[in-house]
């Protein structure tokens, strides 16, 4: 299978990736399971990186989204779905504590990284 990235570097929930197979072209949305389970370990790490930059400190309010998708990824996270056809876009299922169920795309998880990335100079995080 040969893929393609036709936008700019980085994960996008509308990135195009092509893949042949025989005479039908296939085009898919977002990443494949493994690079949306890439995006999962590398939030999770960034995350570590944060608190122990942190030193036992509390969470920064500007940050309080981030913590939510983390903690439930971490603690409530009840499936996972990639699409090679079709429209929908690949994402992560959770079931909160008040039996809600929250959906966080490839998109959404990279937002969270790159917010991660952008404070990570002021609480001492690599």
């Amino acid at each position: 299978m040969r893929q393609n990235q036709t936008l700019d570097a980085g994960w996008k929930a509308d990135m195009l990736r092509t893949s042949e197979r025989g005479a039908d072209m296939v085009v898919a949305a977002g990443p494949n399971f493994q690079e949306l389970m890439a995006l999962i370990g590398h939030l999770l790490l960034r995350w570590g990186w944060l608190e122990d930059g942190l030193r036992g400190n509390p969470i920064p309010p500007e940050l309080e989204r981030v913590r939510l998708i983390r903690n439930a990824i971490c603690h409530r996270l009840v499936s996972a779905h990639t699409y090679v056809e079709g429209e929908s876009l690949a994402h992560v299922r959770c079931r909160l504590l008040d039996g809600s169920l929250v959906s966080y795309s490839a998109a959404d998880l990279e937002a969270a990284i790159r917010e991660l990335e952008g404070t990570s100079h002021r609480y001492r995080a690599r």
